[in-house]
C-alpha cells in the first residue's frame, strides 16, 4: 500500500496540476500572446510604410521631386505593396476629409468621400480613423470589413492607423480577427492532443511501474548475476582476440589480452598495476588539445576514431601502433577499450620504399642530365616512381590527370580515362584537401571532358552555322560537383537569318545529342528532369532564351522556380562567352524590374525543414529497402539558395556558393560573423557528403547523397545538429528580408 501511495498519488497530483495549468493558465496566456504579437506586427508594418512617405517628403524638401510627383510615386508603390504568406495583406491611405487615396482591393472607393461609409454595426470607420489620428497621431481601431478581395464576406478586423502630417494622409493596415481565432484554435487543439497523449502515457507508465515494482527485488539479484557473467564473457572475448587489446574499466586495474602482453613484454599482474597514460605516449595533437584521446572518449569530447601513436614496452622501447578507442559500459561502470595494431613492419616497409624512391629519382635525374635517347626506359622509370606515390596505386597527379583527359584521341578513350576520377578524388580527401578544392577539381575534370568532347562533335557534324555557347548549370555551373552528379547543360546560339531557323535548330539538336550521349558514356548520367542540350526546350536561340527567363520570373510557378534555380547558376562551358554575357545582362534587367520574384524564391527556401526529429535526433527515411538515411544534398540546398538569392539581388556574377558568400561579405550584406557561420556549415556538410560518397565506392556501391547517421562519428553527428540549427537561423533572415515576417511561412 505504501508503494502505491508513494508512486500513484504523486502521479495523480501531477496529472491534475498539468490539466489545471494547461487550461487555466497556458491556453489563456497563449491567446493573449498571439494577439499581442499580431498587434505589434501591424504597428511595426504601418510604421515601416509611414517611413516610405517620409523618404518621399525628404526628397521634396531637398528639391529632388515636386509634392505631386512624390505623392504619385508613393501611390504607385503602395498599390503593389503586399505582405503575408500569400502576399494578399495590404495597406490603404485616406486623407483627413476623409477621402480614399489608395486601396488595392476597393477600387470603387478611389477618390470618394468616406464620411458616410459604415460597417454592418453602423460604425463610421474612416471618420473614426481621422478622429483617432487627430487626437493621438496613431492607434488601433476595431471594426468589420470585407475579407481581402471578397466583398461578399464581411468579418471583424483590427487595424492600426498613423497620420502622415506633412501630406494630411492617414496610412493603415490590419489583421482579420478570424485569423487570430484560427491560430488560437490550432494551438488549443495541439495542446489538447498533446495533453491527452501525455495523460495516456502517464497511465501506461504508472501501470508499468506498478508491475515492475513488485518484481524489482527479484530482478535485481538476477541482474547482478548476469552482470558478473557479462563481464566474464567480455574478458573472454578480449582474451581470444588476435589484435592487441587493452581494457580499462571504472577504477579497476588494467587488463590486456595475450597479444598485447606479448607486444609490450609485461606479465598480466605487472600490467594490471600500470596506468593508460604510462603505456600510451601523448601525440603532438593531444598535447595541443590538453587532454589524451582515451580521456576524451570517456567524457564525450572530440577525438579521432583512429590515430597513429606509440606505446611503451616494459624495456622502455617505443613501439609504433595504430590506436582505436571504443567506450564500453558494464553495469554502472564505464571504461574504454583500446585496440593497438603494430605498425613496426609497415614503418620498415615505408622507410625501404622511401629509400627506393630516392634511388629511382636519382637515377632519373642522372638520365635526364645525360640527355639519354632511350626515352622508353625513362618513361618506364618515371611511371615506377609515380606508382610509388601515396595514392593507392594511381599513377596520376591531378594536373597530369587533366592533361591526360585533354590528350584523349576519341570519346571512348576519354570515357575509359575518366573512370579513374573516384580514386584520385579519394586520395585528395584522405590527404586533407579542403572540400571546396575537391569540388573544384571534380568540376575542372568535367570541364576538361567537355572541352575535349566539343571539338570531336564539331569535327563530326561540321562547322556551326552561327556562333553558339555551351551553357553549363546546376552544381557544375557553381563548380560544386561531387561524385554523385548528372548532367545540367543547354545550348544557346545566335538568332539565325530568316528562313534558316529550322536547319539551324536541327544542327544544334544533333550537337546536343552527341555531347549528352558521350557525357553519359563518360559517367555523367542523363538528367532525370531532362535539363540537357539534347532536349529541344534547352537548345534555343538567344532571343528565345531571353523570353523564357522572363516568363519564369513573371509566372513564379513551382516548376518555374525549380528550373530557374538550376539555370540561374549558368556559366560558359565552351563556345561564345559573349552570348552568355548578353543573356546574363537580360536576366539582371528582368530581376531588377520584378522584386516580387525574390519573395517567391525566399518562400520556396522557407518551406524546407531540416531533417531533425524528436528530441533533436536526425530524422531518416528508408532508402533502397534496408538503409535508414537522410538526404544531405537537400539539407545543403537552403545555403546554396540563400547565397543565390542575395547574389542575384545585388547583381553579382559569381556562381560558386562560397564565392557568392565572400562577395556578399564585401557588399556589407553579410557580417563577418554571419559569413563565417555560413562558410563553416557549408564546408562541414560538404566534407561529410564527399566522405559518404567515397565510402560507398570503397564498398562497391553507387555513390549517392544519402547519409546513414549511425555510421558517423559522435563529433560528426553533433556538427550535423548544429548545422541544421544554423540553417534555421538563415531561413529566419530570409523571412525578415523578403516576406516581412520572421520565419516567412512558419
Amino acid at each position: 500500500m505504501r508503494f502505491v501511495l508513494r508512486i500513484v498519488l504523486p502521479a495523480v497530483l501531477a496529472v491534475v496540476l498539468f490539466v489545471v495549468t494547461t487550461y487555466a493558465i497556458l491556453i489563456p496566456a497563449t491567446e493573449r500572446s498571439i494577439m499581442d504579437r499580431k498587434r505589434e506586427m501591424i504597428r511595426e508594418l504601418t510604421t515601416s510604410a509611414w517611413n516610405i512617405l517620409a523618404s518621399f517628403e525628404q526628397e521634396v524638401q531637398e528639391g529632388l521631386l515636386t509634392r505631386d510627383e512624390a505623392q504619385s510615386e508613393a501611390i504607385r508603390q503602395f498599390r503593389n505593396l503586399h505582405y503575408g504568406p500569400e502576399l494578399k495583406d495590404y495597406f490603404w491611405i485616406n486623407d483627413l476629409e476623409p477621402r480614399m487615396v489608395i486601396h488595392p482591393y476597393r477600387h470603387d472607393l478611389q477618390g470618394r468621400n468616406l464620411a458616410d461609409i459604415t460597417d454592418p454595426t453602423g460604425k463610421h470607420v474612416f471618420v473614426d480613423f481621422v478622429e483617432l489620428v487627430r487626437s493621438n497621431g496613431e492607434g488601433f481601431v476595431e471594426y468589420r470589413w470585407q475579407w481581402m478581395g471578397d466583398p461578399a464576406r464581411v468579418v471583424p478586423k483590427l487595424s492600426y492607423v498613423k497620420l502622415f502630417e506633412p501630406w494630411g494622409w492617414v496610412i493603415g493596415t490590419g489583421i482579420y480577427l478570424e485569423d487570430v481565432r484560427h491560430d488560437v484554435q490550432r494551438v488549443t487543439r495541439r495542446l489538447f492532443a498533446t495533453s491527452t497523449a501525455i495523460l495516456a502515457l502517464i497511465g501506461v507508465l504508472i501501470a508499468v511501474i506498478l508491475q515492475q515494482g513488485f518484481r524489482s527485488e527479484r530482478s535485481r539479484l538476477a541482474a547482478e548475476e548476469a552482470l558478473r557473467r557479462s563481464e566474464e564473457r567480455y574478458r573472454s572475448v578480449v582474451e581470444s582476440a588476435g589484435e592487441s587489446i587493452i581494457m580499462a574499466l571504472g577504477g579497476d586495474r588494467l587488463f590486456a589480452n595475450a597479444s598485447a602482453l606479448q607486444l609490450l613484454g609485461y606479465s598480466a599482474d605487472e600490467f594490471a598495476e600500470k596506468q593508460l597514460s604510462g603505456v600510451i605516449r601523448l601525440t603532438d595533437a593531444e598535447r595541443a588539445a590538453g587532454y589524451a584521446w582515451h580521456e576524451a572518449v570517456l567524457d564525450g569530447r572530440p577525438a579521432p576514431s583512429r590515430h597513429e601513436s606509440e606505446v611503451v614496452g616494459r624495456d622502455g622501447r617505443a613501439i609504433p601502433v595504430m590506436l582505436s578507442y571504443s567506450p564500453i559500459r558494464i553495469g554502472d561502470r564505464v571504461g574504454v577499450v583500446v585496440v593497438a595494431s603494430d605498425l613496426t613492419e609497415r614503418k620498415r616497409a615505408e622507410e625501404a620504399s622511401d629509400r627506393d624512391q630516392a634511388r629511382l629519382r636519382e637515377r632519373m635525374d642522372d638520365l635526364s642530365a645525360r640527355q639519354s635517347h632511350d626515352e622508353a626506359a625513362l618513361r618506364a622509370l618515371r611511371t615506377a616512381v609515380l606508382l610509388m606515390q601515396p595514392a593507392e596505386g594511381d599513377p596520376w597527379t591531378p594536373h597530369e590527370f587533366l592533361v591526360g583527359l585533354r590528350a584523349a584521341r576519341d570519346p571512348q578513350e576519354l570515357a575509359r580515362l575518366n573512370r579513374q576520377l573516384p580514386s584520385l578524388a579519394c586520395a585528395l580527401v584522405e590527404t586533407g584537401v579542403r572540400p571546396e578544392a575537391v569540388n573544384r577539381f571534380i568540376t575542372a575534370n568535367t570541364d576538361a571532358v567537355l572541352e575535349t568532347l566539343l571539338p570531336f562533335a564539331l569535327a563530326e557534324l561540321g562547322p556551326a552555322p552561327v556562333p553558339f555557347a555551351l551553357m553549363i548549370m546546376g552544381s557544375e555551373g557553381r563548380r560544386e560537383q561531387t561524385l554523385c552528379t548528372d548532367q545540367d547543360n543547354a545550348l544557346v546560339y545566335a538568332d539565325p537569318a530568316p528562313g534558316a531557323e529550322a536547319a539551324t535548330a536541327a544542327y544544334f539538336l544533333r550537337l546536343g545529342e552527341r555531347l549528352c550521349t558521350w557525357l553519359n558514356d563518360a559517367g555523367y548520367a542523363f538528367c532525370a528532369g531532362n535539363v540537357m542540350a539534347k532536349n529541344p526546350s534547352y537548345c534555343q536561340p538567344l532571343s528565345a532564351w531571353k523570353g523564357r527567363l522572363a516568363a519564369w520570373i513573371h509566372a513564379v510557378k513551382a516548376k518555374d522556380l525549380l528550373q530557374a534555380k538550376i539555370v540561374f547558376d549558368f556559366r560558359c562551358g565552351g563556345g561564345s562567352r559573349a552570348l552568355l554575357d548578353d543573356l546574363r545582362g537580360a536576366l539582371q534587367e528582368e530581376l531588377a524590374d520584378n522584386p516580387r520574384f525574390f519573395a517567391q524564391l525566399a518562400l520556396d527556401v522557407l518551406r524546407f525543414q531540416p531533417p531533425v526529429g524528436l528530441f533533436g535526433a536526425i530524422a531518416v527515411q528508408a532508402v533502397d529497402g534496408n538503409r535508414k538515411a537522410f538526404d544531405i544534398k537537400s539539407a545543403m540546398t537552403p545555403i546554396v539558395d540563400f547565397a543565390r538569392i542575395y547574389a542575384l539581388r545585388h547583381g553579382l556574377t559569381a556562381t560558386n556558393t562560397l564565392e557568392r558568400l565572400g562577395a556578399l561579405l564585401g557588399t556589407g550584406e553579410l557580417s563577418r560573423e554571419r559569413h563565417m557561420e555560413l562558410v563553416q556549415v557549408y564546408t562541414a556538410l560538404m566534407e561529410i557528403r564527399l566522405e559518404n560518397q567515397l565510402s560507398a565506392i570503397a564498398e562497391h556501391r553507387v555513390p549517392d547523397n544519402f547519409v546513414d547517421p549511425s555510421r558517423l562519428t559522435h563529433l560528426q553527428r553533433r556538427i550535423l545538429r548544429e548545422s541544421f540549427a544554423q540553417i534555421r537561423n538563415f531561413q529566419s533572415r530570409l523571412g525578415y528580408d523578403f516576406t516581412g515576417l520572421p520565419g516567412g511561412l512558419r
